[in-house]
């Protein structure tokens, strides 16, 4: 039920937001108003997860249409509210659900955002750790295609702030093999007793390897309207003296992903099942978002995103923005690397 309530509310405020924020119950208090305590209800941790799956998309949706009728004070408890319920979330579902909350708002405010996370506290930790730690774990778990967009979009201009609050952040990297689990059944006790260890990088650099990987599910398509030899050259490139591999088995070694094995590696193995079965990966997952108007119109919509985050990394490298070549570069694995490259490649 309150599920389908969020849900419920979700689409009114699509449909009419204007009429909400207007509305005056006996009391005085607007339909914006009891929304806004509707999901501050939801947040509440007492609410389970599952009950509360639908709040991020309603939050996000009160965000997008109703900006001109909340304060700034009203909108800085709604996103202190969600950051503390985030820094408390168990479950990938939900975490990813909340996540386009602060893509939508850090891709048309980023300073402003990122001053506003800074400056609040969770158990030790600034509610801007706890969103980029959250946001970076989840980044390939956010699901429909504006929300995707809208999410790698906001990244890009959270790296352009060059931030220093930003930039010191250290954030998981890629995940360190573990020689005690080698040629193991890794089980819980297994795994507790040697947990996975991942390296440390700069936030500015989980956010190029980010980017790299949202570019990689569909890079054949992106060199293909180059001209470009597409994926296979880059794995051809990237796997030469690799232990002396046939690069014709890559698709069975289980070490071979843009990630080598981090937490987002295997997740899109079986893409080619989607597109065998003609689902255009790029024309929409049904996303509700689809008959809105305003996420039509807003201009990140019909971006093609492949384009523009290759632009972006390609004036990343070559402009040295964060000091790409001595902090960024080093952390990248030798097929991202191998990636990069062909990008950066398009534009000679």
């Amino acid at each position: 039920v309150l599920q389908s309530g969020q849900a419920c509310l979700k689409y009114f405020v699509q449909k009419d937001a204007e009429r909400i924020a207007r509305w005056r119950d006996q009391s005085g208090v607007s339909g914006l108003e009891l929304v806004i305590r509707f999901i501050s209800v939801l947040l509440d941790p007492a609410v389970s997860e599952s009950a509360a799956l639908f709040v991020g998309d309603l939050a996000t949706k009160v965000v997008m249409k109703c900006s001109a009728f909340l304060s700034g004070d009203v909108l800085a408890e709604l996103v202190r509210v969600a950051t503390g319920r985030l820094a408390t979330a168990r479950t990938s579902s939900f975490t990813s659900s909340m996540l386009p909350l602060y893509a939508q708002l850090v891709a048309h405010h980023p300073a402003e955002v990122v001053g506003l996370l800074d400056s609040m506290a969770f158990d030790g930790r600034s509610g801007l750790q706890v969103v980029l730690d959250a946001w970076f774990r989840n980044f390939l778990d956010i699901q429909g295609y504006y929300s995707r967009k809208v999410s790698a979009i906001a990244l890009t201009r959270l790296f352009a702030l060059e931030d220093a609050r930003v930039a010191a952040l250290v954030v998981q990297g890629d995940l360190i093999p573990n020689a005690a689990n080698k040629g193991k059944i890794v089980t819980r006790s297994i795994s507790r007793a040697n947990p996975d260890q991942y390296t440390q990088i700069p936030a500015a650099a989980k956010i190029v390897k980010l980017l790299l990987a949202e570019i990689e599910m569909d890079v054949e398509s992106m060199f293909a309207r180059h001209d470009g030899a597409g994926l296979s050259a880059v794995i051809d490139e990237a796997d030469i003296g690799r232990d002396g591999a046939d690069v014709d088995d890559w698709e069975d070694d289980a070490d071979y992903d843009l990630h080598d094995g981090d937490e987002f590696g295997g997740k899109y193995d079986y893409l080619s099942e989607f597109i065998d079965a003609g689902i255009d990966m790029d024309e929409g997952d049904g996303d509700d978002d689809d008959d809105d108007e305003d996420v039509l119109a807003d201009p990140i919509y019909s971006q093609d995103l492949n384009e523009t985050l290759g632009s972006f990394l390609r004036q990343v490298v070559e402009s040295d923005k964060a000091s790409f070549g001595a902090a960024i570069q080093p952390t990248l694995t030798e097929k991202e690397g191998a990636l990069l490259g062909k990008l950066v490649s398009l534009s000679n």
